[in-house]
């Protein structure tokens, strides 16, 4: 039961730390608005610098 309770503390962190960086790049106004066009973009021109 004990191992149990640790895995899911274990998978918890896992979830929250990146949840917790991504608040706090939000509330530092570290975040861009992008369309899912800009992203196709930006990944088109990423491919093409290979």
């Amino acid at each position: 039961m004990l191992d149990a309770k640790r895995a899911i503390e274990l998978n918890t962190n896992q979830i929250a730390s990146p949840a917790k960086k991504t608040d706090e790049n939000y509330r530092s106004g570290n975040i861009h608005t992008v369309t899912v066009d800009d992203l196709i973009m930006r990944s088109s021109n990423d491919r093409a610098d290979y």
